[in-house]
């Protein structure tokens, strides 16, 4: 009879032992794959923290999402690398190339983005940029370009974009109102311009005075003041401030 349980008991402490065992991360390369089948959601904050924490190898993963056939992967891919930020340099030269190659205006909105948050601004690839930004046709494309190209040079070195940014929020909605496409086209423009003005130090006293109009007149959408045009208003005034308190003669009391 003993001998009759030793293999029931022997299976049972396989799959006590089985259940006990932690469960297996997923692989940066599944986890950028499954980006395909998110339809119009972007990665959860886990995938970011997965990938984040499998660098520097997790890269390669997120460079073959870049070129994947997929249109969603290829934009979840960049938005990943825009929020990996400095962590995700390595990636810069394939962003930069792939920006030329894309034709999916909303797919280069994102690869602008996170060249400009990765923050490689070599001669060559604000050359590139450049380039790109000079015969780009979408508006909301162009501003995102001349976002990377300021925040990666600065509003002197990038005067071109840097009017292009300004414009951007100084012109007011198109006629009829009631032209919904335009008009979302139109705020998507100033939120974007806004969005880059954020990280750009230097700016605060051409600025300013515009995103403040902005969020005071009654035609902006409160989305726009409560996503972007608030929060740039609060950070370049506490920017403006800081270096207030830094300059030659100023005086304690």
């Amino acid at each position: 009879m003993r001998r009759g349980w030793l293999p029931i008991l022997a299976l049972q402490a396989l799959i006590l032992g089985g259940c006990c065992r932690p469960p297996v991360p997923p692989s940066p390369a599944s986890i950028v794959s499954s980006w395909a089948r998110l339809g119009m959601y972007l990665p959860p904050a886990s995938d970011v923290a997965a990938i984040r924490a499998g660098l520097p190898a997790s890269l390669g993963a997120l460079r073959r999402g870049l070129s994947d056939e997929d249109e969603g992967t290829r934009t979840r891919s960049a938005y990943v690398a825009e929020e990996l930020a400095a962590d995700a340099t390595g990636l810069a030269p394939d962003i930069v190339a792939r920006l030329a190659e894309e034709r999916i205006p909303i797919v280069r909105v994102y690869l602008a983005s996170a060249i400009a948050a990765v923050g490689v601004g070599t001669p060559e690839s604000l050359a590139a940029l450049s380039r790109l930004f000079g015969r780009e046709a979408d508006e909301q494309v162009k501003t995102a370009l001349a976002g990377a190209l300021v925040r990666l040079d600065s509003p002197k070195g990038q005067p071109e974009a840097m009017a292009w940014l300004i414009d951007s929020l100084r012109a007011f909605p198109p006629s009829p109102a009631s032209d919904l496409e335009r008009s979302s086209l139109f705020w998507e423009r100033r939120h974007g311009a806004t969005r880059h003005f954020r990280h750009v130090p230097e700016a605060e006293a051409a600025v300013l005075p515009l995103l403040k109009a902005l969020r005071d007149d009654p035609r902006t959408p409160t989305w726009v003041v409560e996503q972007q045009v608030s929060k740039a208003i609060a950070e370049m005034e506490r920017r403006a401030g800081q270096s207030a308190e830094r300059s030659p003669g100023r005086t304690g009391r």
